[in-house]
């Protein structure tokens, strides 16, 4: 993780690409690596390490799933009986809860760090900086 106390740059496309490559994990990692320094600005509020781990275990978990369903039952490389496809459905139905609870979470997270950022210029450097919703 980043221990520094600044703030990592990376570049948008670099953000992406790395989204794109981890089939979505990344949002979830970048946020874990730039907690800390996100903490250290000066801000009441604070980003917590639980949710964030959280939201890239079931990331993690929702991508893995997705290539196991492609590669192994949706190609037919084994094949199962009603009471397998069963059991698959309802753990597919169990990842993307989680899924979702997790793209909930960094989504407040995202808010979250907007708050942070806000606070930071406002209080200590005092700057009134406009950072939209869509940031």
């Amino acid at each position: 993780m980043n221990t520094s106390n600044h703030l990592k740059k990376t570049p948008l496309w670099q953000l992406f690409l790395l989204n794109f490559i981890t089939l979505g994990v990344w949002w979830a990692i970048w946020f874990l690596v730039q907690r800390e320094a996100l903490n250290k600005l000066h801000s009441r509020e604070k980003m917590a390490k639980k949710r964030l781990l959280f939201s890239a275990i079931a990331l993690t978990l929702s991508a893995l799933w997705s290539l196991f369903s492609i590669i192994f039952v949706d190609l037919q490389v084994i094949s199962i009986g009603l009471n397998g496809l069963i059991a698959l459905t309802a753990i597919g139905a169990i990842i993307n809860v989680a899924t979702l609870v997790a793209t909930i979470i960094l989504t407040i997270e995202a808010l979250r760090v907007r708050r942070i950022l806000r606070d930071h210029f406002k209080e200590f450097l005092g700057q009134d900086v406009h950072i939209s919703l869509l940031w």
